[in-house]
């Protein structure tokens, strides 16, 4: 009886298990729609690629493609929430509501990270590049627009340098769309910063990052001279080998009558930046300027020009009324080299490479009453060389070698009070008075030579030529002497200025 019972209480559990079983069990389906997009730049509505996208709840991980497209072709339906992330951009988070079997559609705006400059971002500098060495003082500068907007409003760009040694800082060009821009006139052998400024419709959106350039040294066989330059007297330097034209000077007052130093990189001039006319140093790329002269360069109708170097540079001569002053290059140990004849003022002087000779012009109260004479270097033995003569008689200054003087005079015999020359020719004399010549250079008629030099090679003249109150240029002349004994030179025209040394 038992046996049964426990039998009959077992099939009761089994029949009672089947049944549940064969009962249909509740679950939920999973449904999913499709989801595309494009990830765009806050600052010019420009596509981003390389962009991760990531969805909650989780789906497919995707990037962005070159034009800024993504897909995920299975999201589940319902609310979810998109994810877009990319390096130097700030993480964008958005919720959107997927239908079932349907494609949805997003757009997505990223803006940079606060860590990033935007003006990097938008500009890329690309000459001269950062740690640039030898760089010519007239540089192109140039770059590239990444973008031609920020935040849909169009951008410019002004180009700044800043010099390290000065900190001097100067914007060149201003609010451009341009890609380049040449600078003229960087300094020599001088470090500089160069960078963008930018900005979008007068908004500054930030500078781009510095790029550090050094400039080239000054070139060997500068030719220096004067000019008018914004309505002022300026000293320039000129290389004929890049003809690259350099300022020296620049200042609010006449500096003028620039004169190399024949052994160092040196170039001494006349300033009246003191209220009169005294002679200052400066380097070849016009730094480090020093006053040396104690006694101003003045006399007769002397407007603040004429003196010369010491062969060795290590001093320098020039007039102060009747007395002919020597002064040590650095302003100390100044005397009294000579007197002139009574009545009479020194002027443009020149001191010999050999020979230990100086020349030097006399003039009297009128401009027209010159003469030219000669001593030994110590001021000693003074004898006349060149007498006065109907015009004006100018600018002497010896031969390489010291045994000829070249010097102009006014072939027009005109006696101006003011100077004025009609027909200044070239001539050379030798020291001794004898074999004066006309050097015939084949100048038009009715131009003029002023203030000639010879060449620190020795083999030609530099002068400037021009009609008399009217612009000058400055001209190289080879001389030769022709089969019939007269001396000749050929005009090789260089640049507009006077007072040209080389």
């Amino acid at each position: 009886m038992k046996k049964f019972s426990s039998f009959k209480l077992l099939f009761v559990i089994a029949l009672l298990l089947s049944l549940w079983r064969c009962k249909e069990q509740p679950y939920d389906v999973v449904q999913y729609g499709s989801l595309e997009g494009v990830i765009l730049s806050e600052y010019d509505d420009k596509p981003i690629n390389g962009v991760k996208i990531t969805t909650s709840p989780t789906s497919e991980t995707v990037y962005t493609d070159s034009v800024g497209h993504f897909s995920i072709p299975e999201v589940e339906s319902g609310d979810i929430t998109v994810t877009a992330s990319r390096d130097g951009y700030l993480n964008y988070t958005e919720k959107l509501s997927i239908t079932e079997s349907e494609t949805s559609s997003i757009s997505m705006y990223l803006t940079k990270d606060s860590t990033s400059n935007p003006a990097d971002d938008v500009m890329t500098l690309t000459s001269p590049l950062d740690g640039s060495v030898d760089q010519p003082v007239n540089l192109t500068f140039s770059w590239h627009f990444n973008a031609t907007t920020y935040k849909n409003t169009p951008i410019d760009v002004s180009l700044v340098t800043v010099n390290t040694a000065t900190l001097e800082e100067k914007t060149w060009i201003a609010n451009t769309t341009d890609t380049t821009y040449t600078v003229q006139g960087l300094k020599y052998n001088s470090t500089y910063l160069w960078y963008l400024k930018v900005e979008a419709d007068g908004a500054f959106i930030g500078n781009t990052q510095f790029q550090r350039i050094q400039t080239q040294a000054v070139p060997k066989n500068l030719l220096v001279y004067a000019k008018v330059f914004n309505n002022n007297y300026e000293i320039f330097s000129y290389d004929s080998t890049t003809q690259i034209n350099y300022q020296l000077t620049d200042y609010p007052s006449r500096d003028w009558y620039p004169r190399k130093s024949p052994t160092e990189n040196k170039v001494a001039f006349v300033s009246d930046r003191d209220n009169s006319n005294q002679i200052y140093t400066m380097d070849m790329d016009g730094r480090n300027v020093t006053k040396i002269s104690q006694l101003s360069v003045t006399g007769y109708n002397n407007n603040g020009t004429g003196f010369a170097w010491s062969p060795d540079g290590g001093y320098i001569i020039y007039p102060h009324n009747n007395k002919l002053i020597k002064i040590n290059k650095n302003g100390y140990d100044s005397q009294v080299l000579a007197t002139a004849p009574g009545g009479r003022d020194f002027w443009k002087c020149d001191w010999s490479r050999y020979g230990h000779k100086i020349v030097v012009q006399t003039v009297g109260e009128n401009i027209y009453d010159s003469e030219i004479y000669i001593m030994d270097d110590d001021g000693s033995n003074m004898q006349l060389l060149v007498a006065n003569e109907p015009g004006r008689t100018d600018s002497p200054t010896f031969s390489f070698d010291g045994n000829t003087v070249y010097y102009t005079h006014d072939a027009g015999g005109v006696d101006a009070p003011d100077g004025w020359q009609k027909d200044a020719r070239l001539y050379q004399i030798n020291i001794d008075g004898t074999s004066l010549q006309e050097i015939n250079i084949g100048k038009a008629a009715g131009e003029s030579v002023y203030n000639p030099h010879i060449l620190n090679a020795g083999v030609g003249l530099v002068y400037s030529l021009g009609i008399p109150d009217g612009p000058k240029t400055i001209y190289l002349s080879y001389l030769q002497t022709n089969p019939d004994g007269t001396i000749s030179g050929t005009n090789q025209s260089i640049i507009a200025g006077e007072m040209p040394d080389w």
